[in-house]
């Protein structure tokens, strides 16, 4: 998750893992995926991204998660904030 989806969701309280806001937006991420809440996909050469929108305490979040290759050459998924762009996508 990157810092400006945390903040958007968390407001200006630093990130930790065991903070409680965080498995309810899990949730609620696969859910919207399982029930196909799904605004928007894309899959490129290396990636793959879906456009979301996700309720979450009282407010509707974009979301933006992209499968990709990691550093080290395994699968991981960055979830960002839907206008957001990472250096891995350009």
């Amino acid at each position: 998750m990157t810092r400006h989806l945390w903040e958007s969701l968390a407001g200006p309280v630093p990130f930790a893992p065991e903070n409680p806001k965080l498995p309810p937006f899990y949730q609620m991420l696969v859910l919207s995926m399982y029930w196909g809440l799904v605004d928007a996909r894309e899959t490129r050469l290396f990636s793959k991204t879906t456009w979301l929108s996700v309720r979450m305490f009282g407010c509707q979040v974009r979301v933006k998660l992209v499968c990709h290759m990691g550093d080290d050459g395994h699968p991981v998924a960055t979830i960002l904030a839907a206008d957001e762009q990472a250096s891995f996508e350009t």
